[in-house]
């Protein structure tokens, strides 16, 4: 054997060791990225699960509101400034049929919706109706802040309600 053979086998053993390693490295690649798209198919599916839970939750809400009144929706805090007839209070700090005051009590008029009622309102969620107002007529509700900031930045809205 002389120099050229041995150099042409050792040229040819070189060769198919890379082709070997490319081989094993393509192979081993591919299996990582399989990995990957497989890992990404799971969670694509998961997220369509979970958006079919969102849209089933949304169309039952909907469902729940349709038919609803619309009530205007005001708000009002503990007892109001002296002089100052923006925001009403509540005197004692208790509705009218004796509870504390609470963010999910709201002020209705009975004649409209009874007192000691659950209502859903649209924005707010689940309240109690516990209390009356002097200017709380027909379809209006007001719903009690803790504070005069938060009843002046509710402001007054239209909202769905429903009563359970």
């Amino acid at each position: 054997m002389n120099r050229h053979t041995i150099a042409l086998y050792f040229l040819l053993l070189t060769i198919v060791c890379l082709l070997v390693f490319n081989v094993y490295t393509q192979a081993y690649i591919a299996a990582a990225l399989s990995q990957e798209l497989e890992a990404a198919f799971k969670e694509q599916a998961e997220i369509r699960q979970k958006q079919d839970e969102i849209w089933q939750r949304q169309e039952r809400i909907l469902r729940i509101f349709e038919g609803a009144e619309t009530f205007e929706v005001t708000a009002y805090t503990h007892v109001a400034i002296p002089g100052v007839a923006d925001i009403n209070g509540t005197g004692d700090g208790l509705t009218s049929i004796g509870l504390p005051v609470s963010e999910r009590f709201v002020a209705v008029d009975p004649r409209v919706i009874p007192l000691r009622k659950w209502l859903i309102v649209e924005g707010v969620g689940l309240v109690y109706s516990a209390d009356t107002g002097g200017a709380i007529k027909g379809n209006r509700i007001d719903i009690f802040k803790e504070c005069r900031k938060e009843a002046f930045e509710w402001g007054r809205r239209k909202a769905r309600v429903v009563v359970l």
